[in-house]
Formats: C-alpha cells, structure tokens, sequence
C-alpha cells in the first residue's frame, strides 16, 4: 500500500539522482550559480544581525578569518536551522529577556519564545539475523566493498546508489486510531551506531542481518535551544528532553510490541536465521521502555524553535514567515514548523521554501 495515502508501507521516495543524494543545494542553489544577483560563501558563520528602528538591517559574519558586514536593501532571509536560527537570533538580542541580559547581551526583543518547542522524532532500530545474503555479506569484506565500489563509479547503481532505509511507512499500531501513529524504517544492513551517531555502513555486523526501526510520528515532549555565551563560537545548550512526556513512554511501548507482532508474522520469521536479537517477546513493559531510554536516538527531524504562530507571546514569527514586531527579517526552515510533521521533514522543508519565496516576491512587488 502506498504510505502516501496515509497509512501503508513502501519503497520510501528519495531525494537521488543519477545514483547520487540531491540535496536541495544540488537541486536549486546550483544552476542559480551564475547569477549576477547571487553570491555564495562557504564556512562563513554569522555573528549577529543588526537592528535601526525595530528594523533589521545588516549581518556580520565571519569567513576566512575576516568579519564582514552586508547591508539589506530590502530584507534578511533567516535559514540557519532549527538550532542555529534560534542561536543567531538570541546572539543578535532577540530572545528570553532575562537571559540574555545576564550573558551581557543588549536586548532588543524580548521574545521567550526563541529556542523553544524543540521537537524531533526519537527512534530506536530492532536488528535481526537473516538466513540469507543481505548488503551486510556485500560490505562486510573487501572483494565485496571494491566489486559494489567499481559498479558504483561506472553505472551509479548497485549498493552504494542506496539509502540507508530502502522501505518504511506509517502505520496505526491499535485499530481504534484515527490516523498512523508510528513510522517503520527497514535496513537490509545491520551495524552498531557511534554514540555520537556516526553509522558503521561500511563495517556492518559480521553476519547477514537487517535493521527494523520506527519512531513515535507526534512526539509530545518538548526541548529548547539556547546560548551559553555572546561568543558566536561557543555552541549552544540543546536540551532534546526526549521521553520527558508519558505519552511518548507510552507509545514507544505500544511501538515495540507492533514490531514484536511483526517478527512473530510467518513471512518475516521465515527469513530470521535465529530468534529476534532484542527478546521483545520476554521483556515487560518497564524493560522495553529501559531499552528505548539506552538505545534510542535522535532521527534528526529537529524543528518547531521558532514556531508559526498568531500570537507572539509563544510564536516567533506570522504566517507570511516574518518575525514578530521586527521588521525587515523573515524566517524560512524548520525551526518555524509550529507541531513535527509526521514523517520525515526534508520535503516539507522544501515545501515550505517554496511557498517563502512566492511571498517574498509578491512583498517586493
């Protein structure tokens, strides 16, 4: 069943082409290179932006060791991400008033709201042992490695033109749900991921294995991004507080016993070589809940830091994508998404881009 009819599972969509990522810097920023009206630069960081009048009117930013300042003839396009938009913003004064002044900054919003509702998928991956070949028996040896290697460099296809997740979906794990409440991932490659979420892809499980995931798709706990100093350098605090809200304990439960179901389903037992890796079967519910708090991790969906919204109070920028009572600067990634999307983020990003730029032209007449 097509998972874009709401509820199924399927091939997922990817953002390739040619066998190779399309990211949207591929896809749009490239063939706008040439323009005479645009100019790129790479491993710059924004220091801050600077405000005339509840107006924004310039950004300084480092490159190459310099500081520059540009000027905004008509308005500043804010695209840092759900952690670096709310950074920017708190380093250029426009934040929690109390905070900011105690890291001796000028306030010049106090806008609370900035670097809150910090919302992500927080998944977990299930690995089995097949009874026959998988991509692990392709990288999990050097022959294999070069033979995916040469086919890659000369067609672009085979192993190496793949994702990492080749099917998923969403799915409804009680029948009384109105709507799909947990995304499946399947991996035909099991490996172990680095604490610091790096991926073994190329060093998988020494044995024909593939990954079951999924995470929750309306995660009800929410972080927050803030500064730790006026030093741009200096990272801020991200605080997920991922499982903070029971709701979220309580559908990672649910979750796990799907997935239980699923690798009781003849069709999937007739491919295990062995019993399940992770004993769901024998484990109750406090010890599932144990295993998702150990092993669980982020999906990298972050968003919602600098939510849409009516009112300023809790929103930090209008429907048209502007920031509230500043003029002259205008928010366009994630970090505006008021809820989590119940999917992946990367389209609806690229969604939201779309519909940014057809307001900033009808602005600027």
């Amino acid at each position: 069943t097509p998972y874009r009819e709401g509820e199924g599972v399927s091939s997922y969509l990817m953002t390739t082409r040619n066998g190779m990522r399309c990211s949207s810097a591929v896809a749009f920023l490239w063939p706008a290179m040439k323009r005479a009206n645009l100019a790129v630069r790479t491993n710059a960081s924004v220091r801050r932006i600077a405000f005339e009048a509840g107006r924004a009117v310039s950004v300084t930013f480092r490159h190459k060791g310099a500081e520059t300042v540009l000027r905004a003839r008509r308005e500043i396009i804010l695209s840092a991400g759900a952690i670096g938009t709310p950074q920017i913003l708190q380093l250029s004064g426009v934040g929690d008033g109390a905070s900011l002044q105690k890291l001796g900054l000028d306030v010049v919003q106090n806008q609370p709201a900035v670097g809150q509702n910090l919302q992500d998928h927080f998944g977990i991956n299930y690995l089995f042992k097949a009874n026959r070949p998988t991509l692990n028996d392709v990288f999990g040896n050097w022959p294999g490695r070069l033979a995916a290697g040469l086919r890659y460099v000369l067609t672009r296809r085979g192993p190496l033109s793949l994702s990492i997740n080749q099917y998923g979906g969403l799915v409804r794990t009680r029948p009384d749900q109105t709507r799909a409440d947990c995304q499946l991932y399947m991996n035909p490659l099991s490996y172990h991921s680095f604490h610091d979420g790096r991926r073994r892809l190329m060093r998988p499980d020494p044995f024909s294995g593939f990954i079951i995931g999924f995470n929750s798709c309306r995660p009800a706990s929410l972080g927050s991004v803030t500064i730790t100093s006026p030093d741009a350098e200096v990272q801020p605090r991200i605080h997920g507080n991922y499982l903070d809200h029971q709701q979220d304990l309580d559908d990672a439960v649910r979750m796990a016993r799907f997935v239980q179901r699923l690798q009781e389903a003849p069709a999937l037992k007739a491919v295990l070589a062995e019993d399940p890796m992770t004993p769901l079967a024998d484990m109750d519910d406090a010890a599932v809940i144990d295993d998702f708090r150990e092993r669980g991790s982020t999906v990298f969906h972050l968003c919602g830091t600098c939510r849409m919204g009516p009112d300023r109070r809790d929103a930090v920028v209008d429907p048209q994508l502007r920031v509230h009572g500043i003029g002259g600067l205008r928010i366009v990634d994630a970090s505006v998404f008021p809820n989590i999307t119940s999917a992946n983020t990367n389209a609806p990003t690229i969604m939201l881009a779309h519909k940014a730029a057809q307001m900033i032209l009808a602005d600027a007449g």
